[in-house]
């Protein structure tokens, strides 16, 4: 009886002293000598309500119940804001920070105190969002949120690639997200839905949780390590059912009463003798209770006014629970359903269910904690519907797994508009390179591939050989039977081909009649002359096609990497000049690129020497094409395109020069020429009352590389007094994709300056549809190699349609270049583009002949 006396006494000391921690003769003696401690804070409403020179709310409960509990006297220090709070303390005129997280800048101000409450940071979105999985779905959109906010610093720490709305206020930032001016705010649970309440939001909802939460500590200097430990210990007394009294006060919340254990051991011996007999067993379930109930109130949080179902799993009673959201998304009702894993087992699509258990016993055994899978589920209907679940593992004290909660999504819309928006994206990418008569790859494609083996071929030593194939006479058969016969001959020449090449070469169809056959890893420049032959002979047997029998010859030009060039234009145009070689031999051989060809070279460096010359003479002028809305028949925009004035030759059009200034770099100096010119000019006519739209300018890549490049374009912008969102840039689509992430980098800067960016010759770029998402682009521009045959090509009006349901898929504006026929106008007018540039309209003008057309305008 004594024995069990004593564990009774030693029991109801535990139970009474759980708690509190005793301080130390020297705190107490710190707390005389120090008995009032300063502290600011600004409102954080409910967390800190500052009124009539004392803060309340829930960070002013705590300090009562520390004050209550050590005797220390806390002295509001009013500030204006949360930089003056901090500054406060950097300069010791205040003690202590009652708000602090402890993300590493902030644990760099001082000594952090342990938690005293947590919560999670919601997001908040309108109700045109379902529930959101993750904060990178916000990737390229906007969040707005209060500067130097604690979500602030998480989401520019770890996503950068989101724009942030900077505000004053959280009420500022929920105002914004109302009225679509932001599409999402990420904040703290109890002032996101305290000021959603003040600010009466009807179109606000929780859309999810931006799994992180915030932990309430306390902030003291470095030189008080007594305040913090008084702080600490005090903190470990405060119980479950204090911090619940403070939620229920200020966050409206209904607070479960908790049994008091210490008046039960009191009243009756009997019931402490049966907690005694059960306590471990007690204390094991309750501490797993609890986890499941603060698990059910952050999920349900997360999922309020979204149409996400919740699902549970107990793996030591194998329990399982499902929301009736859960079984809606399926189809079913509440009790259409029973509660266990085989009813979720026996919906889920077979091959989906070994990877969603494959995922499942990898979280089970440890490897992972939080997981989401992707899978089917079979509805009511017969359909299969896609769902997303998230979830997370609990363990106990054994690193035994006890529990798997999450939630089901339905997927289904966002899983078929990514399937269908891959789709066209994949046949957008097989029309823009590959030729829609042999299938074969294009020349886009082709030089992709030349470059690509070039590449290996340095790295690994060895050569390529490039053969150029022109067919002999075929004019004469397409011009006679017809362009039927003639396409017909260009399949069987196809097939001839390709049964001729070896498995590891590269055929394509550049256009007409024109292919090239690129031989990888040659062994002897002799394999190349084999290959050659082979073709000839191939190519010289005759042909029986629709009761003719037709003969047919080809010419071969020949170029070797590295022998003769070492980059893809110059091996092409290597030879493209052997062939021309055969041709004047007699045709139906084939010819190597020899030396004395070096002419064209010899050219090159005579147009480089006078394209020099005329940058140091000013002897470029800028021509500009105005850009017109089809429903309005009136100018919009300028396109500032560059014309060298020659001395003796006079006009000679970019085709003929810009290709050498990319190469050589001279391009960087002429963009810069363009850009000032253009703008100069355009801010001119703005002043005398012309209504030009907006100035479209070329940009190379090279330029976009330059160090100075955006620091160089505000000046350009400032001195020649036009206005940031009047200019918008082009940039090629094949040119970014030479270094893609480098590219986004760059005209995101130039966007956040409030410069539009247009995509130019768009479709010919082979860009993906990854990149082209991320790019900080507004328009797309519709190649003139699409347009120009139109309406009367298949191939030109499939793609020009797809690039135009592409950029309103994306939210982009389009136009379309070189258009010169009504045809042509009326076509992509049909199809939702009324954007247009070409001669159909206006030709590129000099400034004084412009001038004439804004003043009739």
């Amino acid at each position: 009886m004594k024995k069990f006396l004593f564990i009774f006494i030693f029991i109801f000391f535990t139970l009474t002293n759980l708690h509190s921690q005793e301080l130390s003769l020297e705190e107490k003696e710190w707390i005389q000598q120090h008995s009032t401690i300063t502290y600011s804070e600004v409102n954080w409403k409910p967390l800190s309500i500052i009124e009539n020179g004392k803060m309340d709310g829930i960070m002013g409960d705590y300090l009562s119940l520390i004050s209550q509990r050590t005797g220390l006297k806390f002295q509001y220090i009013p500030s204006q804001s949360w930089n003056d709070v901090l500054e406060k303390f950097n300069n010791h005129k205040i003690d202590l920070v009652p708000g602090i997280g402890s993300s590493p800048q902030e644990r760099k101000l001082g000594l952090i105190s342990s938690v005293y409450d947590t919560y999670p940071m919601l997001i908040i979105t309108d109700k045109s969002y379902r529930f959101v999985d993750d904060l990178s779905e916000f990737n390229t959109k906007t969040i707005a949120v209060p500067k130097y906010y604690t979500s602030y610093n998480f989401l520019v720490a770890n996503y950068p690639n989101i724009k942030l709305i900077t505000t004053k206020t959280i009420p500022e930032a929920l105002t914004l997200v109302e009225k679509g001016k932001a599409d999402a705010f990420v904040g703290h649970t109890a002032t996101a839905l305290y000021y959603m309440a003040q600010i009466k939001a009807q179109n606000l909802q929780v859309s999810g949780n931006a799994k992180f939460d915030f932990e309430h500590r306390y902030l003291v200097h470095k030189d008080s390590p007594i305040l913090l430990s008084i702080i600490n210990k005090t903190l470990n007394s405060i119980t479950e059912k204090d911090k619940s009294v403070i939620r229920a006060k200020w966050l409206q919340t209904t607070m479960k009463e908790e049994p008091d254990y210490t008046i039960f051991l009191v009243v009756t011996f009997v019931l402490i003798a049966i907690i005694i007999l059960l306590f471990h067993r007690h204390y094991i379930l309750s501490k797993y209770q609890k986890e499941a109930i603060e698990l059910n109130e952050r999920v349900q949080l997360a999922l309020e006014g979204s149409k996400s179902g919740i699902w549970d799993w107990d793996l030591v009673t194998n329990e399982v629970y499902f929301s009736p959201t859960w079984k809606k998304i399926l189809g079913y009702r509440d009790e259409e359903i029973i509660n266990s894993f085989q009813e979720w087992e026996s919906r889920v699509e077979p091959e989906d269910l070994q990877k969603a258990m494959r995922t499942i016993n990898k979280a089970v055994k440890g490897k992972i904690n939080n997981f989401r899978i992707l899978f089917r589920m079979k509805h009511k209907n017969g359909q299969w519907v896609w769902v997303s679940s998230v979830a997370k593992v609990y363990f106990d004290d054994s690193n035994k797994p006890v529990k798997i909660s999450g939630t089901h999504t339905d997927v289904t819309a966002q899983k078929e508009a990514e399937d269908e928006l891959l789709e066209q994206k994949v046949k957008l990418d097989h029309m823009a390179h590959h030729d829609s008569l042999t299938g074969l790859a294009n020349r886009s494609l082709f030089i992709d591939r030349l470059l690509e083996e070039i590449k290996n071929a340095k790295r690994n030593r060895t050569k390529l050989a490039l053969l150029f194939i022109d067919l002999d006479h075929f004019k004469e058969i397409n011009d006679s039977l017809g362009h039927a016969v003639g396409d017909e001959l260009l399949k069987i020449v196809t097939r001839l081909l390709q049964d001729t090449l070896r498995n590891n070469d590269s055929l394509a169809r550049l256009g007409g009649d024109e292919f090239t056959v690129l031989m990888k890893d040659l062994s002897s420049i002799t394999d190349a002359s084999v290959l050659a032959t082979k073709i000839i002979d191939a190519l010289s047997q005759p042909i029986s096609l629709q009761g003719n029998k037709l003969y047919i010859s080809c010419s071969i030009g020949i170029s070797i990497y590295p022998d003769d060039g070492l980059s893809t234009d110059n091996l092409l145009k290597y030879a493209d000049a052997a062939m021309y070689k055969a041709k004047n031999e007699g045709r139906n051989n084939f010819q190597f690129y020899a030396a004395e060809m070096t002419e064209l070279a010899f050219e090159r460096v005579i147009m480089e020497s006078a394209l020099r010359e005329a940058l140091k003479k000013q002897e470029f002028v800028v021509y500009y094409q105005p850009q017109v809305d089809v429903l309005t028949e009136s100018i919009i925009g300028l396109e500032a395109l560059v014309r060298w004035k020659h001395q003796t030759m006079g006009i000679i059009p970019p085709s003929k020069f810009i290709p050498l200034a990319e190469s050589t770099g001279l391009i960087i100096e002429l963009d810069q020429f363009v850009m000032q010119s253009a703008m100069t000019q355009v801010a001119q006519w703005k002043k005398q009352g012309y209504k030009v739209g907006r100035l479209s300018v070329n940009v190379s890549v090279k330029q976009l590389q330059n160090t100075n490049c955006l620091e160089k374009l505000q000046q350009l912008i400032e001195e020649t007094g036009c206005s940031y969102d009047q200019i918008e840039l082009e940039v090629t689509e094949s040119q970014v994709m030479t270094n893609p992430e480098n590219a986004i980098e760059v005209l995101q800067e130039i966007s956040d300056l409030g410069i539009r960016i247009s995509i130019d010759d768009f479709g010919t770029g082979y860009s993906s549809l990854a990149y082209l998402k991320r790019l900080p682009i507004n328009k797309l521009k519709i190649d003139r190699s699409f347009v120009k045959d139109l309406p009367y090509n298949e191939e030109d009006k499939a793609i020009t349609k797809t690039i135009i349901a592409l950029a309103q898929n994306l939210n982009l504006d389009i136009i379309a270049e070189g258009i010169e026929t009504k045809e042509q106008k009326d076509f992509v007018f049909n199809h939702g583009c009324n954007k247009i540039q070409g001669f159909y309209y206006y030709k590129p003008l000099p400034a004084e002949e412009l001038e004439k057309v804004l003043e009739k305008a």
